[in-house]
This record gives structure tokens, C-alpha cells and sequence, in this order.
């Protein structure tokens, strides 16, 4: 969120209990757990092929999620963050 300097834990409502069960849902749940543990291990390769795996199998409710971590990882890769990086995104914009 812009104009926050601590981080935040964001959650998101994408489905009910029976969805929290279905075998799709917890497939992607992992990939995109997986993504995320190299994403803040600065693994940049492993976080883009999670997160490509993650495009092809995500919720539509969670779709949303793929082009802001391509957009992070892109720039990320091409300018890694410094060593005090703790692996949160600051928003710039809106």
C-alpha cells in the first residue's frame, strides 16, 4: 500500500470452505507459497517459474497476482536490492 513504510499482511477472500479443500485450490496455494520462499530468498529464476506454473493453474480470483509479481521479478532481476532488503515491495504508485 503507498505511503506505508512498515510491512503488511495482506489477505484476500477468494472462496469458501469447500473451495479451501479442493484439490486445484491447494495445488496453487503451494506453487504460490513456493514462488514467494524464493521470491524473498532472491532466487529469481525459481520465483518465475513458480509463478508461471502458479498463472496456469491460479483461481480466476487470484489472477490478478501474476503481472505484479512478473512486474517485480523483472525489475528485481535486473536490479537486485541491496543486503538490508527484507524482501518487502514498496508501492510507488497507487
Amino acid at each position: 500500500m503507498k505511503g506505508k513504510s512498515e510491512p503488511e499482511t495482506i489477505h484476500c477472500l477468494v472462496g469458501d470452505a469447500k473451495m479451501r479443500r479442493d484439490p486445484a485450490f491447494l495445488e496453487a496455494k503451494t506453487v504460490f507459497a513456493s514462488m514467494l520462499n524464493a521470491y524473498r530468498r532472491r532466487d529469481w529464476s525459481t520465483a518465475a517459474a513458480a509463478l508461471t506454473r502458479f498463472a496456469e493453474i491460479a483461481p480466476p480470483a487470484l489472477a490478478g497476482l501474476v503481472p505484479a509479481y512478473r512486474a517485480r521479478l523483472a525489475s528485481l532481476s535486473t536490479a537486485p536490492p541491496g543486503p538490508e532488503w527484507d524482501g518487502v515491495f514498496t508501492a510507488e504508485t497507487k
